[in-house]
């Protein structure tokens, strides 16, 4: 393999010319800064304009984790900025739409926690290759907050409302038979395997004719842009009071803090604020 894209915390290599393997290495956790979100897009155009990659997998450096989410300390600094859960939103749905919209399929090999970002990051994905010691989960409400577009559109596809229902209101994880049973996951392989599964998948859809993979691929997306195409107006037109609701600055607190957050005394809190 020969790598290119040097970027800090993310590294695409090459195997043959014709599956790319795209780590992401951001100790402790891989949280996804704006950063890095840019450093991935910069990636997938790359990839996109790249006609002798025939496939992608994404990996982690880090043993117990693919990704546990976005940096919630940088998170934590945009939340009082009116018009930067908008901003951040769109962000991120055009950058999973980018992902998914690869004229290539793209395959996720998860070892330890996919939460939030993590997971939508896999969801974006065709394939997902887990080891025994991977989890996933949309933790968001616990803090306030909910998953983007992409996720709350493909998720009931892939693993059925009632499990979508439990991950998104609930905030439950799936450990990886769990997401297995439900067809979260394509291929359940031991603990460490992963990426060695993933890349031979890989190379067996690199080997598929390229045309029939990218209208085959598209027909796909196409079943599933119906569900996008309801949620957007959802999110976009509540998603900024979401973000600026006392409950996340709580949650969000809260998790930096290391406690339980007290969601109704926040919301009681910034009433006794108003009435003042």
């Amino acid at each position: 393999m020969s790598s290119v894209t040097p970027v800090p915390g993310i590294r695409l290599t090459r195997e043959e010319g014709q599956v790319a393997l795209i780590t992401i290495g951001r100790p402790p956790v891989n949280a996804l800064n704006w950063d890095l979100k840019r450093a991935l897009v910069s990636i997938f155009e790359e990839v996109h304009a790249d006609e002798d990659l025939r496939c992608v997998v994404f990996a982690s450096d880090l043993p117990r984790t693919f990704c546990a989410g976005s940096d919630l300390h940088e998170l934590t600094r945009d939340h009082s900025r009116r018009g930067s859960a908008t901003e951040r939103t769109r962000f991120e749905f055009d950058m999973w739409q980018m992902l998914s919209g690869l004229p290539k399929p793209s395959v996720a090999a998860v070892e330890g926690h996919a939460l939030g970002s993590g997971m939508e990051l896999a969801i974006a994905c065709d394939f997902r290759i887990a080891g025994a010691n991977a989890d996933f989960g949309l933790p968001e409400i616990r803090i306030g907050g909910a998953p983007g577009i992409q996720t709350l559109a493909r998720l009931p596809f892939l693993v059925g409302y009632g499990a979508a229902r439990r991950m998104l209101l609930i905030g439950a994880s799936l450990d990886a038979a769990e997401a297995y049973r439900v067809g979260l996951v394509d291929q359940l392989v031991p603990a460490g395997e992963a990426v060695e599964r993933a890349m031979t998948l890989a190379r067996t859809l690199a080997a598929q004719p390229a045309s029939s993979m990218k209208f085959l691929r598209a027909s796909l997306a196409a079943s599933m842009a119906a569900a996008v195409e309801a949620v957007e107006p959802v999110e976009m037109g509540g998603v900024e009071e979401l973000f600026l609701a006392p409950e996340m600055h709580e949650g969000i607190q809260a998790f930096i803090e290391k406690r339980q957050p007290d969601f109704q005394a926040a919301v009681a809190a910034a009433r006794a604020v108003d009435r003042q």
